[in-house]
């Protein structure tokens, strides 16, 4: 019967589905009110709805928040498109497009997406208002580091897991933020965990890591002064990065922008961790745009 409920859960998914570049891209949306805030998760994550969940559940009563599902994450389709920032971004803004949220945006980028997010600003800064980092990752981050033997490591793993060590998948579910955390009610938990058995290391989050350091070269960084940032920044702890390097690259890569920085001791994915602090100082630092 279980096996049955994994098969179907990506036919049952909650928001909407758009088409674009011949594959299917899930977004789900929820609540009301201007500027809408676009959730980008990290890469890797499985699951983004159900990652940010703990937060946007926060914060919709106030705002429309959408939380976009890049190819082979969550509910869209795994693909073999090309992971290229410019591929990336179109896709994001065609899907938002496709589905009525309309600039200006408030993004909430976690990770690996604050290049994405960084790169949006660059082309397009009349769409964004403001960026509020989770933990984002700068160009800095990539020029140090060598993501390539992970990746081998990554689809040997996957290729393990999905043949012979499929008895390992419930140690890497737990482990997954929202549920090791418990932030997901007993329904999401079930669903999240389906999501995940079908989205362990995709080939899209592959070819995306491969990518990141000539994306992240893309990055002109006299384009970024004038977009507000505020940004909540990790022990580095799950970063590869211990603290101290983790909040120096972020603070010196940012100390000509305007940007704020809050620095938590806790790991990587603090958006798990404290959604309703996040929640209320980004609440905060939205009413400082709108006065």
């Amino acid at each position: 019967m279980y096996k049955l409920f994994l098969k179907n859960v990506l036919s049952e998914f909650p928001g909407k589905m758009v088409t674009v570049n011949d594959h299917k891209i899930h977004i789900y949306i929820e609540g009301n009110g201007s500027p809408t805030l676009v959730f980008l998760s990290g890469g890797g994550t499985p699951s983004p709805m159900y990652d940010f969940k703990a937060l946007f559940s926060k914060m919709s009563d106030d705002y429309q928040i959408a939380v976009l599902e890049k190819a082979g994450y969550g509910y869209s389709e795994i693909t073999n498109v090309s992971r290229d920032i410019d591929t990336i971004l179109f896709e994001t803004r065609t899907v938002l497009k496709e589905a009525n949220i309309e600039p200006p945006y408030i993004l909430f980028p976690h990770s690996m997406s604050g290049i994405e997010a960084l790169y949006w600003v660059q082309c397009f800064p009349e769409e964004i208002m403001a960026i509020i980092g989770i933990d984002a990752a700068f160009p800095p981050f990539y020029e140090k580091m060598n993501l390539n033997p992970i990746l081998k490591k990554m689809k040997y793993i996957s290729k393990i897991i999905n043949g012979k060590l499929k008895c390992l998948l419930p140690i890497i579910v737990n482990g997954f933020p929202p549920i090791k955390y418990g932030v997901l009610n007993e329904l999401d938990k079930k669903y999240c965990k389906a999501i995940i058995y079908h989205r362990i290391i995709t080939n899209d989050m592959i070819n995306e890591g491969l990518m990141i350091k000539e994306n992240s070269k893309k990055i002109k960084q006299e384009c970024l002064n004038k977009v507000p940032m505020l940004l909540f920044v990790s022990n580095g702890k799950g970063t590869g990065f211990n603290k101290n390097e983790w909040e120096k690259i972020i603070k010196d890569y940012t100390k000509e922008l305007n940007a704020e920085i809050i620095c938590f001791n806790v790991e990587h994915y603090i958006h798990d961790i404290l959604p309703e602090e996040i929640s209320d100082k980004s609440k905060m630092f939205i009413n400082k745009l709108r006065s």
